[in-house]
């Protein structure tokens, strides 16, 4: 049921039949917000950790589908973290005209043919161990981003892997 109901959502998003309802956000109380309705699901050997913008960053989105976003940014963190973790979540403004948020945790290091991939329909890290999860997660993040006029990347280095996001600004 889980694949459908993401298979569905993609295929609403991607067509371009999912409307918007965009509001004036106040992105940092926005993430606060996530991160405390989140406690409760992170298993026992990981946190999170908040550096938000001193500055209040204000963005015109619709708050439900960034939820959907940073749930399947957690979740993906949940999954692929290595234990314990920490998975950090920063906000700040970027060249006056855009907002920067980044999700990090600790991770085994992923190649580039592996990033170039991940935020493909289906695509799984590994898929004989990975059993959970139906693979559109990120494709979701991707198609929600791009509706609000944004971009959405991956990094990886030894450590870390880090999914970031720019949004405009209001």
């Amino acid at each position: 049921m889980h694949l459908i109901n993401d298979l569905f959502d993609l295929t609403t998003l991607s067509d371009n039949q999912a409307n918007l309802t965009k509001q004036r956000v106040n992105l940092n109380l926005l993430l606060q917000q996530f991160v405390m309705e989140s406690e409760g699901t992170l298993p026992e050997d990981m946190q999170t950790s908040l550096d938000l913008s001193k500055e209040t960053i204000w963005i015109q989105a619709d708050p439900e589908k960034l939820i959907r976003v940073f749930e399947n940014l957690l979740t993906n963190a949940i999954r692929y973290s290595l234990k314990p973790s920490t998975l950090t979540i920063q906000s700040k403004i970027e060249n006056d005209d855009t907002a920067l948020i980044s999700f990090s945790n600790p991770a085994s290091p992923l190649v580039a043919e592996e990033i170039d991939q991940l935020f493909k329909r289906f695509y799984k890290k590994d898929q004989s161990r990975t059993s959970t999860g139906s693979g559109l997660g990120l494709a979701i993040v991707k198609s929600i981003i791009q509706m609000h006029h944004g971009k959405v990347w991956a990094t990886s280095d030894h450590e870390y892997f880090t999914i970031s996001i720019k949004l405009p600004l209001e």
